[in-house]
């Protein structure tokens, strides 16, 4: 993902750039995308990512938002770690050492 995408999904919702193309541009900005990344990156700290780590940021989201979010308040309640999410880490390649 470059900097430009990263950047236009940095402005707020109702926004020309909320779910819009770029009139410049080609590139979709995804709506479930924007709705937290518009409030995530309030300092523009993505703007000292490289297009690789912003990749693997949105990746590691997804994955919480839809595997960890929607089941971790039943683990919460009953203090259990939700092992059965470790083998997916794996194999999404978020464990170990990725980042240099």
């Amino acid at each position: 993902m470059g900097m430009d995408l990263m950047r236009s999904l940095s402005f707020p919702p109702g926004s020309h750039w909320a779910g819009r193309d770029d009139p410049g541009s080609s590139i979709a900005v995804p709506c479930f995308l924007h709705r937290w990344l518009a409030v995530s990156d309030y300092y523009q700290l993505d703007e000292l990512l490289t297009p690789e780590e912003n990749d693997l940021r949105i990746k590691i989201r997804l994955f919480m938002e839809n595997d960890v979010a929607p089941i971790i308040p039943q683990y919460w309640e009953t203090a259990v770690f939700p092992f059965h999410l470790i083998p997916k880490l794996g194999s999404l390649g978020f464990l170990g050492g990725i980042i240099k």
